[in-house]
């Protein structure tokens, strides 16, 4: 029957027949009742697809705050996007999208008070903003930036090289580069790029990566495979190079728990690909420097990550020396300037960053603004700076450049705080509840000071838990206008992230992903147990893997 939302008529859901169709996997009969839902270019799928949205829409238009609260997203959103800023030679590169822009702008200064120059921008080449700057490598010295540029947000990006100095384009164009890593060597660079469409089986255009050489000015059909020749097509190319351009790292990821590596000697090519990590059950990835060692970040034989060096001519992992050891928090990331390494830790999910000799002595810690997060830090490879960007649920992003010497930092530039948005109003907690089998998961909970657990308030709970990506405090537009209402917006650090090492991402992939599933569950009801709300003030919110999490949580628990 149909049904009413303030006197507006809402269609009620379409029929879902069940089939009676029944598979035996292995001696097990396994019911697919909805298979013919997977036929989504069917007309009866079409037709039930349409009469979905047709509920869907006449239900969201029907909501009485629905305009006012797409008014103040727009206003949290105005505020634009910001990148992690990168030093190289003297020059700073940052990414940034300012109020009403469609797309990411390209900015360089030349020195950190010097005014920015847009370099590459998007939105003055496609007035329509369907042109995205995907990503973007300078050179070691500066002088030239290569870029990908995508189209109607396939991604698949096209790599383009721009001049910093004047702005002018090389004129060099490289299809099929989505995803790309550039790694320069003077006046050409390495790259990764997947196959042309037609060169593969169809479905298959996003496998098979490999590592070319591109010399700039040359026809990129003639650019040379390096790389990736004979791996197995699910293999995730990479590459980096020491500044000087005589040592090559490249990286084969295995999905998202093992690495393999070698280093190429450009001065002695005949000795080919030597293998510093081959079939071992971890990850690790950095680059080389001019100094002819190997810098990385591994999780072999330390789950919470250590730092590693080794030398190029021989960087076997058994010869790896720790710089940085293993320690109760995990390592999410370092960079190395010519004389320091930059370590970033998380601590209960919150960012950590400090700076150390090549020793791993005389740490040096950087201070942020707050209790917050930073994804990446960037590092003046033949400098003494340091880039990174941070923000927290209350604070849009911030870049600074620091001196990794000394700890001092500079403000790069800020988003403004959109207008209205008090965060002195605003508290946020960090909990731990208890997991299905026991594991103790953090959460933070973030709500107006005035907002008290009265077993009825609005909660928006929210997760990932995958890939090995930890969900860290950041400025969420639409979390920021659920709490400004009066709600309250919950966060859990999943098992299958990387909040607490690779025993935690472990915990929550393949056969123990139904632990991810059991976090999630525990959590909403730690909401309920504890007073926060009821399972009817209850929603819950994911994309990509949290997409999958929200529709396993559906299912298990409706």
């Amino acid at each position: 029957m149909p049904r009413t939302l303030d006197a507006v008529t809402i269609p009620p859901p379409p029929p879902t027949p069940r089939d009676d169709i029944v598979d035996t996997l292995h001696g097990v009969r396994v019911a697919d009742p909805y298979r013919w839902l997977e036929d989504d270019a069917s007309k009866r799928v079409r037709d039930w697809s349409d009469a979905q949205n047709a509920r869907t829409r006449a239900t969201l238009d029907a909501l009485p705050q629905r305009a006012q609260l797409a008014r103040r997203l727009r206003e949290l959103l105005s505020i634009g996007l910001l990148g992690t800023p990168r030093p190289v030679a003297g020059r700073i590169f940052h990414s940034r999208r300012e109020g009403e822009q469609k797309q990411t702008v390209l900015y360089v200064r030349d020195a950190i008070n010097s005014p920015d120059r847009a370099l590459v921008d998007p939105n003055a080449a496609d007035a329509a903003g369907l042109v995205t700057l995907d990503w973007y490598y300078p050179s070691p010295d500066a002088r030239y930036v290569a870029y990908g540029l995508s189209r109607g947000g396939d991604e698949m990006s096209t790599l383009h090289v721009i001049e910093t100095a004047t702005g002018k384009e090389l004129g060099d164009r490289i299809p099929h580069t989505q995803w790309s890593t550039v790694a320069w060597v003077h006046a050409g660079f390495y790259y990764t790029v997947l196959p042309a469409p037609g060169s593969v089986p169809p479905g298959d255009e996003n496998y098979f990566g490999r590592v070319r050489f591109h010399h700039l000015g040359d026809d990129p059909s003639k650019d040379v495979l390096v790389f990736g020749e004979g791996r197995p097509k699910e293999d995730m190319p990479g590459v980096a190079t020491s500044p000087n351009g005589r040592w090559v790292l490249f990286t084969a990821m295995k999905g998202w728990a093992r690495t393999d590596l070698y280093v190429m000697d450009r001065e002695h090519p005949g000795r080919g690909l030597v293998i510093a990590m081959e079939g071992l059950d971890a990850i690790a990835e950095g680059a080389p420097y001019d100094d002819g060692r190997l810098w990385l970040r591994t999780n072999l034989d330390a789950p919470n990550y250590r730092i590693v060096s080794a030398s190029c001519e021989d960087p076997a992992a058994s010869r790896w020396q720790t710089v940085i050891p293993e320690g109760e928090h995990v390592i999410q990331g370092f960079d190395r300037t010519r004389d320091r390494l930059s370590v970033l830790r998380l601590v209960r999910a919150t960012s950590r960053l400090a700076t150390y000799d090549l020793e791993g002595s005389g740490e040096r810690a950087i201070a942020f603004p707050s209790l917050g997060a930073i994804e990446f830090v960037q590092a003046e490879v033949a400098g003494d700076r340091i880039g990174y960007t941070f923000q927290s649920f209350t604070q849009p992003p911030i870049a600074f450049v620091a001196d990794a010497r000394t700890g001092e930092r500079e403000e790069l530039v800020r988003l403004p705080m959109p207008p209205r948005l008090d965060p002195q109003r605003v508290a946020v907690e960090q909990t731990t509840y208890r997991s299905r089998d026991g594991t103790d998961i953090s959460m933070f909970l973030v709500h107006r000071k005035d907002v008290r657990p009265t077993k009825d308030v609005p909660t928006l709970l929210t997760g990932y838990g995958g890939f090995n990506i930890s969900r860290t405090p950041a400025y969420y537009p639409g979390a920021a206008a659920w709490v400004e209402a009066g709600g309250l917006f919950a966060l859990p650090n999943l098992r299958g992230g990387g909040e607490y090492g690779e025993r935690w991402h472990r915990a929550g992939m393949l056969v123990n992903k139904q632990n991810v599933f059991d976090d999630f569950h525990a959590a909403a009801e730690t909401l309920v147990s504890s007073g926060w709300t009821r399972p009817e003030r209850l929603a819950i919110s994911g994309g990509s893997n949290g997409g999958l999490l929200v529709g396993a949580a559906l299912t298990q628990r409706p």
